[in-house]
This record gives C-alpha cells, sequence and structure tokens, in this order.
C-alpha cells in the first residue's frame, strides 16, 4: 500500500488503535497507511496490537523525560525520522506542547471522550473525562474527533458521536425493594432522609460508588405537560440550572447559538429541550417546515398554460431526480431537482405523482382532497384501474432524461427492483436511497437550510403544498430525522421523493475524496 504515512499515538490498551486497524484491513483508508505506533507507556497493549498487524512500534515513556515539552521534542524527531505525514492520537493521554503543532499543522487528529465542547480542556482526559459526565449527571455523552491545535481540545470538529447515559430514575422503589442503588441514580423525587439512607449505603460498601445528581428539565418540574407548559426555556439564567458547567465546559455563546437555530422548527425545538435541557421527551414525529414558507417559494405561475411555458426555462439544464414508489393507496411520486447553474440562480424542484383512478372519489372522502381536480389541472395522473402503472411511471422518467440532463436518478430500494433495472438499460443511472435516518437526514437538513434562506424554490403543485403540509419529522438522540406522516390519511410521498432527490444531489455531488487530496486543502478537510 502506498501513500501518506500516518502514525498512531496511544498510552493504553489501544481499542481505538485496534478499529484503525480493522479499518485499514477493510481497504477503508483511502490515500494513506499506518506507518507506526507511538506508546506514552512501556508494556502497553496497544504495542502488542500493532505487533500483531507488522506495524513498528516506538516508546516515549513520560517518566524518561523532565517535563511535556521534552517529551514532545523526542516524538517530533522520532516522527520526522520516520517521514510522517499524519499523526492521529488514539487514547494518548498527555498534552503535547506547541512544538508538535507547529511541526505538523492541520495534520493532527486527535479522539476526545466526550462531546466538545463538554468536559474538554485541561485535566480532561481518560477516565477523568467519564468521572465528570457522572457526576454532572448528564444524559447524554459521546466522542469527538477533531484537529489539534494549541489550544487543548480547541480545534475543528471533524465528526461526533453521541451515546445515552443509563438512567435509573427510581431511587425510592430501589431503596424500598432492598436493591443495590449503587448503580446510575436519580436524586430528583427522593426525601431527605432517603437520600442520607442511600448515601449510608453507598459508604457502608467497600466497592467504588457514585451517586450523580440528575439536572434538567425533568429533575426540576417532572414530566407532567401542564408542570412543564409555564416553563420559559430561551431563559438563560434557566440554563444554568439546566447545565451546571454553563461557563466552563459549555460556552454561553454556544448554547445561545443553538437556541436561536431550535427556535426556527419544532423538530429543533425538540432536540434542544432533550439534549440541553435534559427533558425527557418522546421520539414521535414533530413538525417540520411551516407551509407559510414553503408558499414563499414558489417559482413561476400557477395557471397551468403559462406553468407549461414557464417549464420551459429547464429544458436541457442538469437535474437530480428522486421517486417513491408505491402500489395502490399511496402516490407514486418523482422529483426532478435543478441545482443551480448557468441559466438557473437557485435551486428548483418540479414535481410529479400517480394514483389508481379506480377508487378515487372514495379516497376523495377519505383524504378530504380533490384529486380528480388535481388531476385535471396537471398536479397528478390517474391510472387506469387499481394499481399504479409502472410502465408510466418509467415512460416519465425515459421523458425527464431527454428532455432535461438527468444526472443521477435515487430510488427507494422498495418496490423499484424491476423498474431500476428497466430504467438502466434504458440509459437512466440510478442509485439507491433507503426511507432509514441515516440516507434522509442530511438531505432534510438540507432542504430546510435552502428553503428558509429562499434558496430552494418550487414549481406550483397543489397536491405537492399537501404532501409537503402532511409531513413531520421523526427525530433521535443524534439529532438524525426521517419524514413521517402527520396521520393516517395523509401522504407524504411527493415530499419524501423530494427528499430522495435531495440526497441523490448529496451522493452526487459531495463524493468523498482521498487522503492525499484532503491534506493539499489549506483546512485539510474531507
Amino acid at each position: 500500500m502506498s501513500g501518506k504515512r500516518i502514525a498512531v499515538l496511544v498510552s493504553g490498551g489501544g481499542t481505538n488503535l485496534q478499529a484503525l486497524l480493522d479499518a485499514q484491513a477493510r481497504g477503508e483508508i483511502r490515500g494513506g497507511e499506518i506507518a507506526a505506533v507511538l506508546s506514552s507507556k512501556e508494556g502497553a497493549y496497544a504495542l502488542e496490537r500493532a505487533a500483531k498487524a507488522g506495524i513498528p512500534g516506538y516508546v516515549a515513556a513520560r517518566k524518561s523525560f523532565p517535563d511535556n515539552r521534552a517529551m514532545t521534542r523526542a516524538i517530533v524527531d522520532r516522527l520526522q525520522t520516520l517521514d510522517i505525514d499524519l499523526v492521529v492520537l488514539a487514547g494518548f493521554l498527555h498534552i503535547l506542547t506547541e512544538e508538535m503543532v507547529q511541526a505538523y499543522p492541520n495534520r493532527i487528529l486527535n479522539v476526545h471522550p466526550a462531546l466538545i465542547p463538554s468536559f474538554c480542556g485541561a485535566g480532561c482526559y481518560g477516565l477523568h473525562v467519564h468521572e465528570k459526565a457522572l457526576a454532572y449527571g448528564v444524559k447524554v455523552t459521546g466522542a469527538t474527533v477533531h484537529f489539534v491545535t494549541e489550544e487543548p481540545d480547541g480545534g475543528p470538529i471533524v465528526l461526533q458521536k453521541a451515546v445515552d447515559i443509563r438512567d435509573a430514575r427510581r431511587l425510592r422503589t430501589i431503596l424500598r425493594e432492598g436493591g443495590d442503588p449503587k448503580e446510575v441514580l436519580s436524586l430528583r423525587k427522593a426525601a431527605p432522609d432517603e437520600l442520607a439512607s442511600a448515601m449510608e449505603k453507598l459508604l457502608a460498601r467497600d466497592q467504588s460508588n457514585w451517586l450523580p445528581v440528575l439536572y434538567g428539565l425533568t429533575a426540576l418540574y417532572g414530566d407532567d405537560p401542564e408542570d412543564l407548559a409555564g416553563v420559559d426555556i430561551w431563559d438563560e439564567g434557566f440554563w444554568r440550572r439546566c447545565n451546571p458547567s454553563l461557563g466552563e465546559h459549555l460556552k454561553l455563546r454556544a448554547l445561545r447559538l443553538e437556541a436561536q437555530e431550535a427556535k426556527r422548527s419544532p423538530a429543533g425545538e425538540k432536540l434542544f429541550r432533550w439534549l440541553r435541557l435534559n427533558q425527557w421527551i418522546s421520539v414521535k414525529a414533530v413538525g417540520w417546515i411551516p407551509l407559510t414558507l414553503y408558499d414563499k417559494t414558489q417559482w413561476g405561475p400557477s395557471a397551468k398554460a403559462e406553468r407549461e411555458a414557464w417549464l420551459g426555462r429547464l429544458r436541457g439544464l442538469k437535474c437530480y431526480g428522486g421517486l417513491d414508489l408505491s402500489t395502490t393507496t399511496d402516490l407514486t411520486a418523482l422529483t426532478l431537482l435543478f441545482p443551480p447553474q448557468p441559466g438557473l440562480e437557485h435551486w428548483v424542484a418540479l414535481f410529479q405523482a400517480w394514483r389508481p383512478e379506480e377508487g378515487v372519489r372514495e379516497a376523495e372522502q377519505r383524504d378530504h382532497v380533490p384529486y380528480q381536480d388535481w388531476a385535471r389541472a396537471g398536479f397528478l395522473t390517474l391510472c387506469p384501474g387499481d394499481m399504479i402503472d409502472f410502465p408510466q411511471v418509467e415512460e416519465a422518467v425515459a421523458d425527464a432524461a431527454g428532455r432535461y440532463e438527468l444526472a443521477l436518478l435515487g430510488v427507494d430500494p422498495y418496490l423499484s427492483r424491476t423498474l431500476t433495472q428497466r430504467l438502466m438499460d434504458r440509459g437512466v443511472q440510478v442509485v439507491e436511497i433507503p426511507q432509514t435516518m441515516p440516507s434522509m437526514s442530511p438531505a432534510m437538513k438540507e432542504l430546510e437550510r435552502l428553503i428558509r434562506a429562499h434558496r430552494m424554490l418550487h414549481i406550483h403543485n397543489t397536491c405537492a403544498r399537501w404532501c409537503f403540509g402532511n409531513v413531520r419529522c421523526a427525530v433521535d438522540g443524534n439529532e438524525n430525522m426521517k419524514p413521517m406522516k402527520n396521520r393516517s390519511i395523509g401522504r407524504i410521498d411527493i415530499a419524501v421523493a423530494w427528499i430522495i432527490a435531495m440526497a441523490t444531489a448529496i451522493v452526487a455531488e459531495n463524493q468523498p475524496i482521498d487522503l492525499e487530496t484532503a491534506m493539499q486543502r489549506p483546512d485539510f478537510s474531507l
């Protein structure tokens, strides 16, 4: 293997190192190779892992040097002798002085066992980070990969991953039933005598124990929505009650920016309540983008004849497609998404949809929408019979490929395999976009950003407007989201096709680059 030479610095068992070695074995490290492992501790198991992988190991034991500066200089000399291009700190438990950053600017990555800016900086390393997180009673922790600068844990963040901390909130029940309270305990509703009793039990044990206090909305007010109704979550004084580390590990300015962003959507507010105010909330669907904002981003006239003439402006332009298929009840939808390009200043979305003609009158009464009027207006195509006419959908995609420059079509794998093969036989490039949170979340966030900035416009389609208004967001603790219906009869298929088209554009326009190319960038970004 050839490319940039990577050195991994460790201090202990080397679990992060092993993950890197496994990734290298799978061919996932493009443009580089792990050429050396350097440990700050003699006999570290990480050196054995390196030896098993056939990678040379070196030791720069901290106790062998008078201070961190001397150790840093020795490490720099070793790395330069080995002709190292990139340094990865994977569980390295010592602060390196400025000589390291000067020798390898924008070429040092660190793995920190917390969600920076929480529990980071001087003194926050190794198990000390987890001890502080547990002591503060936070509900969510995680890990951060970031660039190393002269400020400890202060470099730009590359990647973060959150994990939940177990929350055992039934202290009184544990004590009453004679259980072991030494695990995670919540003290929010415990009486003083119960707390004293718990502490006595803990202190009487020979084992080490901990008893964190739970902070946040749920701890202060409970889970009753009525108790929470009058709480002003935007009060900065209230934030401090929920975040005792505010101003130390969590900066007030950063929290203000998060709050401003959270005010923009129900989904954002829900995540703010969950992750910053420690409120126990359901992960059921919440609102996405208001229809009032959607209505402000229409491109071109509403009348059918004028609309058709307006569409002539898009002929021959590059676009990405999103296809959401159905069989009977739901709509089948195709969205064409035109990115900014010569002749087009903004993103523009063009919608097309189908549903079976049979049962359309009953569907109008059930869904409370005028499907037949939409068909007459050109917003919807009614397929003869009780099934979606897939050959008709195929022809529509082929027509779009001939009318426009269809660069890539994204399809949900559900129901699409046969149609996908037929389209590929006709020269259409296809990529699968499953309707999962990892696939849909980046596209939904990018769509929302573009719509709120009035940089994402759409061709007037009343059926599409109805679908858009039915969208709600399912969110998780990692701030991922996916579209959901707001009710059982509400259709969201055109909006889903729009999101798939956006995901397809992201795939096409943001292909990952290899390590060697990334290192040529001033910010060393992947």
